[in-house]
């Protein structure tokens, strides 16, 4: 289970309470993990300290959440990447191969559990596949 914020973070957290509430219902059996979706780094890190996974943003354009992802690999956190291609403008008009590097650099990095891909177009989704089958293959 995901909280999803929007942009306050650390309100969020330090003031309703919720990461509390779900770590009550992963004692209590009725949730496996939870964790939020943030959009700063601190809000991210405060996330990940009491929480099992993060979401955060990242992609070759955009690294400045990456010290999330390092403190979640150092403490064994889960981590799922949104705006992985920066809301599509990162591969915007460009070749194949500009997105195989991006899956590519996502892949590399150390503490990326899995990347969030959206698209309304199926050749996309299929080149995306493709894409990431053969990233895994590079970094296993």
């Amino acid at each position: 289970m995901l909280v999803h914020s929007d942009g306050n973070d650390l309100h969020i957290i330090n003031h309703y309470g919720i990461l509390d509430v779900l770590a009550d219902l992963k004692k209590q059996g009725l949730i496996r993990a939870f964790g939020m979706s943030t959009k700063t780094v601190a809000g991210g890190l405060l996330a990940a300290k009491q929480s099992d996974v993060v979401m955060v943003s990242y992609n070759m354009e955009y690294t400045a959440e990456e010290s999330v992802i390092d403190y979640c690999s150092a403490h064994h956190k889960g981590v799922l990447l949104k705006k992985a291609f920066g809301s599509g403008h990162l591969c915007f008009n460009q070749d194949k191969t500009s997105v195989q590097n991006n899956i590519n650099f996502l892949f590399s990095k150390t503490g990326v559990t899995s990347i969030i891909v959206g698209t309304i177009n199926p050749e996309h989704l299929a080149e995306n596949v493709l894409a990431v089958n053969t990233a895994i293959s590079t970094y296993r």
